[in-house]
């Protein structure tokens, strides 16, 4: 397994709380609503996907990332997609990268670093 991108070899690392959204697509039968869609009868139980939330919890993990990552969400996506496709790694969709930064006098307390509804 690949743990260290070439930029991590060079740059100084930082530990992160990296918080995040997953979601995957997972394989089912379609099955839609034959009461409003009657015309869709022969497409009952081709396959589609649906959407599942992988990180319903919004739980977070502490990581060593390079410096440059931190400076902005962008920076944050690409060492992120980059260390994410270097594993090779596949078919899960992350979305709303952040980190998450306690709040020294009360640890339960904090914000996120990046507003992405700006």
């Amino acid at each position: 397994m690949i743990t260290a991108s070439s930029k991590e070899q060079v740059e100084q690392l930082v530990e992160i709380q990296l918080t995040y959204d997953a979601t995957a697509y997972f394989p089912c039968p379609y099955n839609p609503d034959l009461n409003k869609y009657p015309h869709l009868k022969d497409k009952v139980g081709t396959l589609t996907f649906q959407q599942k939330d992988c990180n319903p919890y919004g739980t977070s993990i502490k990581v060593k990332v390079p410096v440059s990552a931190t400076t902005s969400q962008q920076a944050l996506e690409e060492h992120f997609k980059e260390a994410f496709e270097g594993c090779y790694a596949e078919y899960i969709e992350f979305d709303n990268l952040n980190i998450w930064v306690p709040d020294e006098s009360n640890p339960a307390d904090g914000d996120f670093k990046f507003n992405l509804y700006e």
